[in-house]
């Protein structure tokens, strides 16, 4: 990783990476509220596929 001029900066921007991740949003699946992206993502490629 490179050097920045404001680790601070750097850091709080990983930090609202961090809390994104934390309340994923799968719209407009009706369990949104319930399941991560990742899964919903999973799930469409698998119906995709099949």
């Amino acid at each position: 990783m490179s050097e920045c001029e404001n680790p601070g900066d750097r850091a709080d921007e990983i930090s609202r990476w961090v809390l994104a991740e934390t309340s994923p949003l799968a719209l407009p699946d009706g369990r949104w509220d319930k399941m991560s992206y990742g899964i919903r993502e999973a799930e469409e490629f698998l119906r995709a596929i099949s």
